[in-house]
């Protein structure tokens, strides 16, 4: 049972990267045409890397994009397409799995290492020795979502550098935010935070008042004017949603509440049966024996409404997805 259980959770990993690089590979081939490759190549290339997946089915899998790069990487033979991945591996940003693996540091044993970079010209960044003070180390998570990551936008005209300095300064202002239940004083204090980014000479708090007056100096131009409150506080929601998913990056069931009911509307991307994840896993499944797939998603007419009244009347609510689950087990 023990081989047969290994075999399966082998096949299980070259199944899921086959179909993360069904989502990815699109993204990929639209850059290239971008950088002038023509239809007849990326054609080649597409048919080259569906060879190569073919032998990735042995190997260690991951989903993180960088070492989807790396895997293939191993795999293709072909110059071009090697070149130009190592191209694309440049857009894709390791700033994330960096902060993630900075916080998590502590809790590890040993020397921890991260490889960057690309087939080249690798680099390998030393995270047991970036010091920081412990508040910094507490909250650096939630640092990043605030000022800006792969999900939540940044604060306009002010990068990393900027922001680190007051994050440096006054980082207990982010202890609360990512952990329990989101407060109106942890909003305030990430709108105190704000208003130091803006305006690093005042010991102002309410970011209405500094927005006011940077427009009253002449700034007319709404993208380097600060955020209203109104604004923040919906950046400062999803940032502490992104920090509840981070914090929970070690727990292989993370319970991630969302008390904002935020809906998507007019999504095609995750919420209807096509050119999602869904697809790509039920396309990367096709001709696999033994293996019974159920799609749950939105079929009409995407509207507005109740979160929880559009998740049952379009079928994809919990107690949809616990009905599926027990019907494919009868099965």
């Amino acid at each position: 049972m023990m081989a047969k259980s290994s075999n399966r959770t082998t096949r299980a990993h070259k199944l899921t990267v086959e179909a993360l690089w069904q989502i990815m590979w699109p993204h990929f081939l639209a850059w290239a045409q971008d950088q002038g490759v023509g239809e007849q190549e990326l054609q080649r290339l597409s048919e080259e890397v569906a060879q190569s997946l073919d032998g990735l089915g042995d190997r260690e899998q991951t989903s993180n994009p960088s070492e989807l790069l790396g895997k293939l990487e191993e795999a293709v033979k072909d110059a071009h397409l090697l070149e130009l991945l190592e191209q694309y591996d440049k857009t894709l940003s390791p700033t994330d799995v960096l902060v993630l693996l900075t916080h998590f540091t502590g809790q590890l044993s040993g020397e921890l290492w991260m490889r960057t970079g690309t087939r080249q010209e690798r680099r390998y960044v030393a995270v047991h020795d970036i010091q920081l003070t412990p508040t910094m180390q507490r909250n650096i998570l939630v640092y990043h979502a605030v000022t800006g990551c792969d999900t939540v936008s940044q604060p306009s005209g002010h990068g990393k550098k900027t922001t680190w300095k007051v994050f440096q300064q006054h980082g207990a202002l982010f202890d609360d935010l990512g952990r329990g239940t989101l407060s109106e004083s942890t909003i305030r204090s990430v709108e105190e935070f704000f208003c130091r980014i803006y305006s690093p000479a005042l010991d102002e708090t309410n970011i209405n008042d500094v927005r006011y007056r940077i427009f009253q100096k002449g700034t007319k131009n709404q993208e380097k004017l600060p955020p209203s409150r109104k604004c923040l506080e919906q950046h400062t929601k999803r940032a502490h949603h992104q920090a509840q998913v981070w914090f929970q990056a070690d727990v292989p069931i993370p319970e991630i509440v969302a008390h904002w009911k935020w809906m998507v509307r007019g999504c095609y991307e995750e919420t209807t049966p096509t050119r999602g994840i869904g697809e790509a896993v039920m396309s990367a499944v096709a001709m696999e024996k033994n293996i019974v797939v159920r799609s749950l998603a939105v079929t009409g007419v995407p509207r507005s409404g109740k979160c929880d009244e559009l998740l049952e009347m379009f079928g994809i609510s919990a107690g949809a997805v616990v009905k599926a689950a027990k019907e494919i087990i009868q099965v």
